[in-house]
């Protein structure tokens, strides 16, 4: 045994720390997440004197993110056939899963863009609700134009879209504003004085919350002075809950389910 394996095991000099990557911060940035967080600040003084953060129940977060088919170099748990322990014994050997793509540099991944917000329990419904106001694929189905070995011609075959300006304001106004406005809890939606707040992240292919042809669609929906867009600072994926985690226990849960096509993607998100 080495000097420095010992070391690092027994005597504890060592240890191990993983170090994650962080977007670069210019002082630009970081006044405006120092603004932000100011923002986020209860204005009214606490009995001892002391300020709280709001509590957020106001807000949702909206994101978009890849799912991947596969990745390559997963490693899975199985049971191994040379061992012979009574207990565990059985009378077929576990399979190895086998994944097979046409290039790992190519592997089939599917687009959604996800809104969530804070769970709290409703007393209108008197249950708790888990904040999820959904995630839909950002895509369609079109029939295929040449048969192949895997399906006969005109065939519904799953093509992801590019989000656009266009694609991203029609996903807000057909599918997460009338989200919002399904599943808000009633208490809330119809109390006037709550503004629901939509905060996106900053790309290019986002709108601007003065965007006219946003404002004027939430104007016919008769919801302009009930819910608001905006954007949080540049290089702070950590100010949105999908980023901060709820990206990452989708993607663990359903590397478990094993999918074989973008369909299969599609619809376990859909039952999540």
């Amino acid at each position: 045994e080495s000097t420095v394996r010992r070391l690092l095991k027994e005597e504890g000099v060592f240890k191990r720390h993983s170090s994650a990557l962080k977007p670069v911060m210019t002082e630009e940035n970081k006044v405006s997440r120092l603004f932000y967080c100011l923002d986020e600040v209860n204005p009214v003084i606490q009995s001892d004197g002391s300020y709280h953060f709001k509590n957020l129940y106001d807000r949702v977060d909206v994101d978009e993110k890849w799912f991947n088919l596969t990745s390559d170099g997963e490693s899975y748990i199985v049971v191994d056939p040379e061992y012979e322990g009574s207990e565990t014994e059985t009378e077929d050997d576990e399979d190895i899963p086998v994944r097979r793509v046409r290039h790992k540099n190519f592997i089939s991944k599917v687009m959604f863009l996800c809104a969530q917000a804070r769970p709290r329990w409703d007393p209108h419904r008197n249950a708790y609700w888990d904040g999820k106001l959904g995630i839909w694929p950002i895509g369609s189905y079109k029939p295929a134009q040449r048969g192949s070995v895997h399906r006969p011609a005109g065939t519904l075959v799953w093509h992801n879209e590019i989000c656009t300006k266009s694609v991203y304001r029609k996903l807000l106004l057909q599918k997460v504003v009338p989200a919002i406005s399904d599943k808000w809890p009633r208490g809330e939606w119809n109390d006037p004085s709550v503004i629901i707040r939509i905060q996106q992240d900053g790309p290019n292919t986002h709108i601007f919350p003065t965007d006219e042809q946003w404002n004027n669609k939430l104007h016919e929906m008769g919801v302009y002075t009930k819910i608001i867009l905006y954007t949080q600072p540049a290089n702070s994926p950590d100010f949105n809950i999908n980023d901060l985690g709820f990206f990452r226990a989708l993607c663990s849960s359903y590397r478990k389910f094993a999918p074989s096509g973008e369909t299969e993607i599609i619809r376990y998100f859909r039952e999540a």
